[in-house]
Order: C-alpha cells, then structure tokens, then sequence
C-alpha cells in the first residue's frame, strides 16, 4: 500500500509538471486538460483549481472559470483575488448582482500579489454602481482609479455613464 500510495503521488507530480509546461508554453487546452486530470486525483488542490480557472478565463470560457475560483475561494476563502475573478467572470456572464458582491468581497479582502487586479476590480464595481443607479458611489469608485492613472476610452464611457445617469454597462449602450 505504500508503495502504490508513493506511485500515485508520483504520477500527479508528473502530471502538475506536464501542466505547468504546457501553461509557461502557452499550450492552454493542454495545459487546461492536464490540470483537470489532477484536479480528479486530487480536488482539494487549490493552486490547480487556480490556474485552470486562469486559464478558462483567459479564454473567455468564463462560465468553466466561475467554477473553478468558486472552487478556489471555497477551498481557501480569505483569498480576495479569486472572489474578484469570481465577480469578473460573473460580469462577462451578464449576472452583475453576484457580481458585485463578489468584487466587493476580494476588493475588502484585497488582491494580495495579484495586484494588477485591483484598477480592474475599481473600474467593474463603478460600471456595477452606475448601472444599479448608484452614481455617487460609482463617481467615487471612478475618480480612484482616475487617480490610479487609468486615462482611457474605456474610463471616458464609464464616467460618461455615470455623470449622464445611465444605468448600463458599455455593453448595453445602444448603438445609435
């Protein structure tokens, strides 16, 4: 028994390896393949769980994506980044009161070495806000990341919503 015990934690060894070299290649459905075999062998592996749900969101698969951090944030629930992935995903999903809530939560939770994640979290509660009717608060949210030094296109149509009191996100601005 030990020794299959000792194979067994050998082939998933071998197997994390295989995915991690599929991942730094840039081979993501392998890659994505290969964690979900591990995840099977093992599913309270949280850093698997990780970097699946990274990976299904980089492919905008976002729904596989909101299980995986839910996983994640399930296994390991102080963990603020994978509430924020977790409320990105939902917002690509179109379900912006979980959303929300989810942003809020890894936002007070913080980002922790994900901090590229927190302009992102800033940016998706203040289209929330507006889109909820909420404009002083999303008028707050906006003019920290102004601060932060996010000058784009994109912040224009967020303070344009807002400061106009449309409630939408850019996604449901009407073309005309």
């Amino acid at each position: 028994s030990a020794k299959a015990e000792t194979a067994a934690a050998s082939g998933f060894s071998q197997l994390v390896q295989r995915a991690k070299d599929a991942r730094d290649g840039n081979n993501l459905d392998q890659a994505a393949s290969l964690y979900t075999l591990a995840l099977r062998q093992r599913p309270s592996w949280t850093e698997g769980w990780w970097y699946l749900g990274s990976i299904q969101y980089k492919q905008h698969r976002f729904a596989p994506a909101l299980e995986s951090f839910r996983r994640v944030s399930t296994l390991t629930p102080r963990r603020g980044a994978a509430f924020a992935l977790m409320g990105l995903c939902e917002y690509e999903l179109g379900q912006y009161t979980s959303a929300l809530k989810h942003l809020d939560r890894g936002g007070a939770l913080g980002s922790g070495e994900d901090q590229e994640l927190t302009p992102v979290i800033l940016y998706h509660v203040a289209l929330l806000l507006t889109r909820l009717g909420e404009y002083e608060r999303s008028s707050d949210q906006l003019a920290m990341f102004v601060a932060a030094g996010n000058h784009t296109s994109d912040t224009v149509i967020a303070l344009g919503l807002c400061a106009l009191r449309m409630p939408l996100v850019p996604s449901e601005i009407p073309t005309a």
